[in-house]
């Protein structure tokens, strides 16, 4: 690309931007006229603009049009976008392949839709490589799902690999996940140590995990802590945890405190734990 037609780019990059932003300030006639002269250029990213401006204007059949223009044009964005309104009309297929033209041109939510299409359809291979490219292609926090997935096909070493990449990456889930293998192969040292990463970043379960592991070793008081940590966090199972440790002291009052809230969050075992004091006549 020669200097003229750079800084001609440049200019066009710039309109759109200026429109877009016209647009989300609610100044739509300014932004389509910006957007529609960039557009006439053979602009993508402004044709794509049009197609957006319509779509927040409830228009779906001027977006679709737009969107389509902005993919003959080569956005990759409005290829994309396309496979999202198939989708919606329930025109599957047409999502799919309007998914994996996007995919082609490196859409990394492409990638990621069709790795969800193959979940559901249990093409577990296919939604690895579909995971595996999207990682690739800067997606890292998508390295944990294609961890399960591997998990899932009985790859344990390629999903232990994954799970540590995604635990350098700051991924709280895949923490806990190593700490969980960790604890069953009866790695003490290991599981605290991954649990107590994912407990320094607040994680509710990883804080319910290091309280199992500390109570495995006994340390009490700082299994108690931790679960007291990760109730504050969250994290329901702690709470029929501390529940079931005060019912275990006669501390009746503060037992039903925690059943309460571990029930209100959905916890099934402070669910029967509440019936059962309840039942007993313990507690009103």
């Amino acid at each position: 690309m020669n200097d003229d037609n750079s800084a001609a780019a440049q200019d066009l990059a710039g309109i759109t931007d200026r429109a877009l932003i016209l647009a989300k300030d609610g100044q739509t006639d300014e932004a389509v006229a910006l957007l529609t002269e960039a557009s006439k250029s053979g602009y993508a990213a402004a044709t794509f603009g049009l197609g957006l401006v319509a779509d927040s204007a409830g228009s779906a059949e001027d977006a679709s049009r737009w969107y389509q223009q902005a993919a003959d044009q080569g956005s990759s964005e409005a290829v994309f976008n396309l496979g999202v309104e198939a989708g919606d009309r329930g025109y599957a297929s047409e999502a799919e392949r309007w998914y994996e033209a996007a995919a082609r041109s490196g859409h990394v939510r492409a990638m990621e839709s069709l790795a969800a299409i193959a979940l559901a359809r249990d093409d577990l291979a296919s939604a690895e490589r579909w995971f595996q490219q999207a990682v690739e292609s800067g997606r890292v926090e998508l390295t944990y799902s294609l961890a399960l997935v591997q998990q899932d096909q009985g790859r344990h070493e390629q999903a232990v690999r994954s799970l540590w990449r995604a635990a350098n990456a700051h991924d709280p889930r895949a923490m806990v996940l190593l700490g969980d293998i960790a604890r069953q192969a009866h790695e003490p040292e290991q599981a605290e140590y991954w649990y107590g990463v994912g407990a320094a970043l607040h994680h509710g379960p990883a804080l319910f995990g290091l309280g199992l592991t500390l109570a495995d070793h006994g340390d009490y008081a700082g299994a108690e802590a931790a679960m007291v940590a990760a109730a504050e966090a969250g994290e329901k199972r702690a709470m029929g945890t501390l529940g079931a440790l005060a019912e275990s002291r006669k501390q009746t009052n503060e037992a039903l405190g925690w059943y309460e809230r571990g029930a209100a969050g959905g916890d099934q075992e402070s669910v029967e734990a509440l019936r059962r004091l309840r039942g007993s006549g313990i507690v009103i």
